[in-house]
């Protein structure tokens, strides 16, 4: 299981929105011909505190195809996924969550 943290944002395509700051685990598996990253994740809402400030938690699935008949693994140990800064996010749609 690897960590990752996300500390700011780099960049805002709508400056006015809070954005929610992720941190999660997540693994790497070979599924099948498939390599596969997946894991739950969390957040808080940039400079928010309290209990308003916490994002609605997710999962996160990746999974990229091995496209060719002969695979070659190389197998290496990763302790910890890098801190993401200065992510560029690009918004294209949204949607508004309620909690039940």
């Amino acid at each position: 299981m690897s960590r990752y943290f996300e500390l700011d944002v780099g960049e805002r395509t709508l400056p006015v929105w809070l954005w929610g700051l992720k941190h999660g685990q997540a693994r790497w598996d070979k599924v099948g011909p498939s390599y596969v990253l997946s894991g739950q994740w969390s957040g808080k809402i940039e400079g928010a505190t309290g209990p308003n400030s916490v994002c609605a938690p997710g999962r996160l699935r990746l999974e990229k195809p091995v496209l060719t008949q002969v695979v070659t693994e190389k197998k290496r140990h990763i302790e910890q996924l890098p801190v993401l800064r200065k992510r560029p996010i690009r918004v294209s749609k949204t949607m508004d969550v309620e909690r039940e």
